[in-house]
């Protein structure tokens, strides 16, 4: 068969699971086409973790479903059973699977009798986009490109073993898992020879939990690649809960202190203790404090974090505090994001939900006085850009007329 498979994901985490089909779907003697066009069959990789995202990603396959009438169309990737899945379903008429039940329904759409999805290869690595960020955007002032660019992507594991009550991507990912050392280890020593960098980025959905099922640890991954690759890595890591960093907090200190770790991505949400308790997150605001005072004392700047604002039953004096705090120390950026609703979140069924227009004004209100202070603020009120919706129009050559 001929297949095309558009990825319409945001999200660099889910980018292994995206080419672990499409290298199995080559496996299994498929032709994987550069566009819609004549194909058989149509992946459209969708989100439905975000509101914004579920509805670009419905009228994305609803033009498909209109351009290329004799494409069978599969919808794949974060989504789970539930009222979207069904609509989907029922009102475009297309083959729905969550990444969770993949494995044994690609193979039966695909016809494939001897080989299984899990079976294939994990493609693990990316490579560095651009040596210098600030010189390439010099030269290209509109590419699409961040400072994450300038490294080697690499992910480790896949899957969250909390339970926040805001969080709903946990119901789409998959279980958790650490990729093995062994393939990682490879993966990166083969693409560092090829791209000369020793900048390595860490990507996962849950970066400290790295090796609590295969009895090893972040630090430990760290030190076997600095052993057996190059001695001069420097790492940079995304998603790693403070609760993670504090199991490791000696060993982590000791990473950043010397320059191992360059960059660090701790997503701390809120720094008030009843909100932190309500998202069942598992550290305190002495905590957290204490961890951005280290970093103060060792001079490391290059870390940033994520604020989560409108929770239920999050005061304003709240907001003020977290203000207060966070201006205390020199952050990298800051993402500053509304608490989105969800019916199968826990924290759905709170009481003193915030209205969408109090999230905006909080949202906004974080910018300007954490802007005020010269931290670089990237705020999130969910709305996809124009650009990377034309992105994706061009590639799939579809209208999108009533989006």
């Amino acid at each position: 068969m001929k297949i095309y498979f558009a990825s319409l994901s945001p999200c660099n985490t889910r980018k292994v699971n995206a080419r672990q089909i499409i290298d199995f779907i080559k496996s299994c003697g498929h032709e994987i086409l550069e566009n819609p066009k004549g194909a058989d069959m149509i992946f459209v990789w969708g989100c439905g973790f975000r509101n914004d995202w579920r509805e670009f990603t419905f009228a994305v396959i609803r033009e498909l479903k209109q351009i290329y009438k004799s494409s069978k169309i599969v919808y794949t990737g974060c989504i789970f059973p539930g009222k979207f899945a069904e609509s989907i379903k029922k009102e475009l008429d297309v083959e729905v699977i969550p990444w969770k039940d993949a494995t044994k329904k690609i193979e039966k759409i695909l016809k494939e009798k001897t080989k299984d999805l899990y079976s294939q290869k994990l493609n693990l690595i990316e490579d560095k986009i651009v040596d210098n960020l600030e010189e390439y955007r010099k030269a290209n002032p509109h590419a699409k490109v961040w400072f994450e660019d300038e490294y080697i992507k690499l992910n480790i594991c896949e899957g969250c073993r909390g339970y926040c009550t805001y969080c709903s991507e946990k119901l789409m990912f998959p279980k958790f898992r650490s990729f093995p050392e062994e393939d990682i280890i490879n993966q990166c020593k083969e693409l560092m020879k090829k791209s000369n960098s020793k900048k390595v980025l860490f990507l996962s959905d849950s970066s400290g939990e790295y090796g609590k099922d295969t009895n090893s640890s972040l630090p430990k991954l760290i030190k076997r690649m600095k052993d057996e690759i190059d001695k001069d890595i420097n790492f940079g890591i995304t998603q790693i809960n403070p609760e993670h960093f504090w199991e490791n907090k000696e060993e982590m200190f000791a990473l950043v202190k010397d320059g191992t770790i360059e960059y660090m991505n701790l997503p701390i949400q809120t720094a008030n203790d009843k909100t932190l308790k309500l998202m069942n997150r598992k550290y305190n605001s002495q905590q957290i404090k204490f961890l951005f005072d280290k970093f103060k004392e060792y001079g490391f700047k290059n870390y940033s974090t994520h604020l989560l604002v409108g929770f239920p039953g999050e005061e304003e004096k709240e907001v003020e505090e977290n203000i207060a705090l966070l201006s205390n120390y020199q952050f990298r950026h800051i993402i500053v994001s509304a608490f989105m609703n969800h019916p199968a979140i826990e924290a759905s069924k709170f009481e003193n939900q915030i209205s969408d227009e109090d999230k905006k004004n909080r949202v906004l209100h974080y910018s300007q006085k954490l802007s005020e202070k010269g931290i670089t603020v990237h705020s999130d009120l969910g709305g996809i850009s124009n650009r990377m919706m034309e992105n994706i129009r061009i590639k799939l050559d579809i209208p999108l007329k009533n989006i």
